[in-house]
């Protein structure tokens, strides 16, 4: 990778880099404005160190006071951080984090802050990292598709429980009317079949005239109690 190339081959790899452009351009205005613009565009170790002189110099020349020039400088270091992939890259970066507790940038806690930081940065970009990464996002494409194809599922069965629901129903409702029509069409039968002789006139007596509900069997047999032929009882 580009870490691992001398800071002479940066140069000329890296031409077109906004942050080599930035350095290289003339700028008549205060020095801290060009050292402000540059921070952000840091890539890499080998701009580290173009940064940390520029700062140093412009320090020792009276450019910039001893807090800007720590401030910046931290800035750059904590961007720094996250560019150490390689082994070059990190080995460098250590290697300034020396040079800057030893010149008062940082203190010995930010150095131990900033170390373990690029190290993670280092650990991550592993291949062997990598592809646990890469399998776990894998893994998690595949569980997110078997979650939504579940969710499909549980919808489509969802919809099948109501439809089954409303089906029953419609059923219940259906053999409910049959059996209240096959009551009173029982009834029916039972008075032009069942009821003979003397029972007729009976039944169009008052008090069999009296029956509301015949599919009340205490009413009926309330009602029909108070007939005496024998027939109509039974």
């Amino acid at each position: 990778g580009k870490n691992d190339l001398s800071s002479v081959e940066m140069l000329n790899t890296n031409e077109k880099s906004r942050f080599y452009k930035k350095l290289l351009e003339k700028d008549d205005r205060h020095i801290i404005f060009k050292i402000s613009e540059l921070v952000p565009l840091v890539e890499d170790v080998h701009q580290v160190k173009f940064m940390y002189t520029l700062l140093n110099s412009s320090y020792r020349l009276g450019h910039i006071n001893k807090y800007d020039r720590n401030k910046y400088m931290k800035e750059v270091l904590e961007k720094a951080s996250k560019t150490t992939s390689c082994s070059h890259s990190i080995a460098t970066y250590k290697i300034i984090l020396k040079k800057s507790l030893e010149d008062g940038i940082i203190d010995n806690r930010k150095r131990y802050y900033l170390d373990r930081e690029a190290e993670i940065t280092h650990t991550s970009n592993a291949p062997f990292v990598k592809d646990i990464w890469m399998h776990i996002k894998m893994n998690t494409a595949r569980i997110e598709g078997l979650e939504l194809h579940t969710q499909n599922l549980e919808d489509r069965y969802q919809a099948l429980s109501e439809s089954l629901v409303k089906l029953i129903k419609a059923i219940r409702h259906k053999q409910s009317i049959e059996a209240a029509v096959g009551v009173v069409s029982a009834i029916l039968n039972a008075f032009l079949l069942g009821i003979a002789g003397s029972a007729v006139p009976a039944v169009m007596s008052a008090p069999i005239g009296n029956i509301v509900d015949y599919s009340d069997l205490g009413h009926i047999k309330t009602v029909v109690g108070l007939v005496e032929d024998v027939s109509v009882n039974d």
